[in-house]
């Protein structure tokens, strides 16, 4: 391919080779007809699909005739090759200022503060650009800056040295997030500022290591530009600045801008009371202090979080799921992977809340909670000697609930088939918890198919500060205009004469459901009848929490439960 050796187009002829680099060729040509310098870029890439996106994208962009943004002529094929005409820039890039060692602070500042309000103006149009760095900003000859390489940087994805670590480590980017660009322009500001780039020669590890650990802004310069530098390097992105504009503002201000909001410290004041109210059961107090703090500032990730974690309490799934899923869009990087995979276990998807839970636990590993939710994803799907090795791991020293000693004990039963040979390795203490006793009748009445009608403990009814004695509800039953009202813990509800309440209805099953049954905790099980338990209008998959008095339906009987709700904090 010879560009010099005719017209290109009939119109442009080139006069010399300006550079090079992984997109392609740029030369100098002058557009005869007008006699006006260009640069006409020579793309390498013959993938005729990348093309035609570049074109549109180009097009799209010369219609904004912005100042500060390298402006796009026109295009041609020329030997197969797109050919991109743009304006030319006569002092080149700021490469060579670059390379030339520090740049004056007032000045760099200044170029910082016009390229973050042109890319303001360009992410306000659904664009990023995705490749800042010093070879695309180019000065023309009355030292103006502007912005180059637009959709041909987007093509071959950035320069990694540039790039913030959230694209490095391939994590769900949106292509047009504006902080992709403010990272790599606070970057591209330090090697100006520096003369060096602070991550040149470093291999990916160190390099990901360095970005961590934020000790590449030199401490020589100004004060205020290494806060400034700070915030737009940040290696999480939801502490930069979230907007060109705000970076643009704190560099014109010398300052980063923190507005105190009363509405969001005092949200996040009842965020803090919430979570500690729902880790002592106080439900109800919990959601007043949740509802307080979802009117004050319905955009904080904290108050999202622990609306999540209540409504997960509750049983309530559809409604963690929304508050779990606004808090990720507010903030994708919230811990909430315990949360999620509560919520996974409870829809069924065990491959996910086993990966989110082992995540959670290399973090949090004494979470006993996380732990018991883990080992009852083991024993929903069948993996009986995963749950006991991991039980009897727990035995060696004090458990802060006796839930893994019924876990235990299911493992065992499930195993062994043997009721009291499952025991074996369980104290005389433990085997006092009400689960515990309410499934070794169950494998001593019926060892054969018994899974159906057995109970995994949750974490929270087996801590005994919570579960101190008398710590029962008092539970109103009525069937066929009949009361009767019960305060342990599980109450057998069935057609078996064994059974706590007896209901002789031939449409009734022998076990048909349980009432779990603690001062603030108050849940309905069925144990998998044929006709099913409603609640209401609403069938009880699994387990539905009882927190006021609601109609219950068992085969054809229809009657009414009724808590103590005073009991019901």
């Amino acid at each position: 391919m010879n560009v010099y050796a005719e017209l290109l187009e009939g119109k442009y002829r080139v006069s010399k080779k300006l550079g090079g680099g992984t997109f392609g060729d740029v030369y100098l040509a002058t557009e005869e007809l007008v006699a006006r310098k260009v640069a006409i870029k020579v793309l390498r890439t013959q993938d005729q699909e990348h093309q035609e996106l570049l074109i549109k994208e180009m097009c799209y962009l010369a219609e904004f005739r912005h100042p500060g943004i390298v402006t796009y002529f026109s295009h041609f094929r020329f030997d197969g090759r797109l050919a991109l005409v743009m304006e030319y820039c006569e002092r080149g890039s700021l490469r060579t200022l670059a390379e030339n060692g520090p740049v004056d602070e007032t000045l760099v500042m200044q170029w910082v503060k016009d390229l973050a309000t042109t890319l303001a103006y360009v992410h306000a149009k659904g664009i990023a650009h995705r490749d800042i760095k010093p070879d695309n900003i180019f000065l023309t000859e009355d030292a103006k800056l502007k912005l180059g390489d637009f959709g041909v940087a987007n093509q071959h994805g950035g320069t990694r040295i540039y790039l913030p670590p959230e694209v490095l480590f391939g994590e769900a980017v949106q292509v047009s997030d504006p902080r992709i660009d403010i990272y790599s322009l606070g970057i591209t500001a330090l090697e100006l500022l520096s003369g060096r780039h602070p991550f040149l020669g470093l291999n990916p590890i160190d390099m990901a290591a360095a970005q961590m650990r934020r000790r590449y802004v030199p401490g020589t310069l100004s004060q205020w530009i290494q806060e400034v530098l700070l915030r737009a390097t940040h290696p999480t992105p939801e502490l930069r600045f979230q907007v060109a504009d705000d970076f643009a503002e704190a560099v014109a201000a010398k300052h980063v801008h923190y507005v105190l909001d009363k509405n969001s410290i005092k949200a996040d004041a009842l965020a803090r009371e919430a979570e500690s109210l729902i880790a002592r059961r106080k439900f109800r107090s919990a959601n007043k202090r949740i509802t307080q703090a979802q009117h004050l500032s319905p955009d904080s990730v904290p108050v999202q979080v622990v609306a999540g974690k209540y409504h997960l309490n509750m049983g309530r799934i559809s409604e963690a799921e929304v508050c779990l899923e606004r808090a990720l869009s507010l903030n994708p990087r919230t811990h909430v992977q315990k949360e999620l995979a509560w919520l996974h276990l409870e829809q069924g998807d065990y491959a996910h809340a086993i990966s989110m839970l082992c995540d959670h636990l290399i973090r949090h590993a004494s979470d006993y909670e996380a732990i018991n939710l883990l080992m009852q994803c083991f024993y929903d799907t069948d993996r009986y000697e995963i749950l006991r090795r991991m039980a009897h791991f727990l035995k060696g020293g004090p458990l802060p609930s006796s839930c893994f000693a019924n876990n235990l004990f299911l493992s065992q039963l499930l195993i062994s088939r043997d009721p009291d040979g499952a025991l074996g390795g369980i104290s005389e203490k433990d085997r006092e918890d009400p689960f515990l006793v309410y499934n070794l009748a169950v494998a001593r009445e019926a060892p054969e198919s018994i899974k159906p009608k057995l109970l995994f403990e949750d974490y929270r009814f087996g801590v005994p500060a919570l579960n101190h004695t008398g710590a029962r509800n008092t539970v109103a039953i009525t069937f066929n205009g009949v009361q009767r009202t019960f305060s342990q813990s599980i109450i057998r509800v069935g057609r078996l004469d064994a059974n706590d309440l007896f209901l002789a209805d031939q449409s009734v099953s022998r076990c048909h459901c349980l009432i779990v049954n603690f001062r603030e905790d108050v849940w309905i099980y069925d144990l998998g009848s044929s006709i099913g338990t409603f609640l209401g209008e609403a069938r009880v998959n699994r387990k539905v929490r009882v927190d006021s008095t609601k109609e219950i339906r068992l085969g054809d009987l229809a009657g009414e439960i009724r808590p103590d709700t005073s009991r019901l904090v």
